[in-house]
């Protein structure tokens, strides 16, 4: 299978959404809390790490970002 996988970096939440190319459909989604003051990079690493909890992303293809 292969991925899209999009970010919407927010000023409260960071969104991670992998979509199946293949079936065009949503496949997963997380979120993380996103705090200005820390950094919204923590946020996609919180959230990136959630991702790959539910779905192990060295075993997925993920054609784009």
């Amino acid at each position: 299978m292969s991925f899209y996988l999009l970010v919407d970096f927010g000023s409260t939440y960071t969104k991670i959404s992998l979509i199946d190319i293949d079936n065009g459909r949503l496949f997963e989604r997380v979120n993380a809390h996103t705090s200005i003051s820390a950094g919204v990079d923590k946020g996609f690493e919180e959230a990136l790490k959630k991702l790959d909890e539910k779905v192990n992303l060295d075993e997925i293809e993920i054609k784009e970002v």
